[in-house]
């Protein structure tokens, strides 16, 4: 079934009675942050462990953040891959 809701009630009643709804299109936008992690040998040095990705989604409408996201990648490139970023592109700068 697709149909245009009018109001939240209809939503709600759809939602309590079991079905699943979209809203669409809604703006978003999603930041990535990547940090490096690491551990402790057995001797007490630090050693790398992997790369941390951390997504923030805000609403664009109200500028609100919905959702944070980690996950840990092995490296570098696989996080760029996945977001489609080529390794020269300019979209990264120093927060810290």
């Amino acid at each position: 079934m697709t149909r245009t809701l009018d109001s939240l009630q209809e939503v709600a009643f759809y939602c309590d009675n079991g079905k699943t709804l979209r809203a669409y299109p809604l703006a978003a936008e999603i930041s990535l942050m990547v940090s490096r992690r690491y551990e402790k040998d057995e001797q007490d040095r630090e050693r790398p462990k992997d790369y941390l990705a951390r997504l923030t989604v805000r609403a664009a409408r109200t500028d609100d953040v919905v959702a944070i996201y980690e996950q840990p990648f092995t490296s570098l490139e696989e996080i760029a891959d996945l977001f489609g970023i080529d390794e020269l592109e300019d979209v990264w700068e120093v927060l810290e």
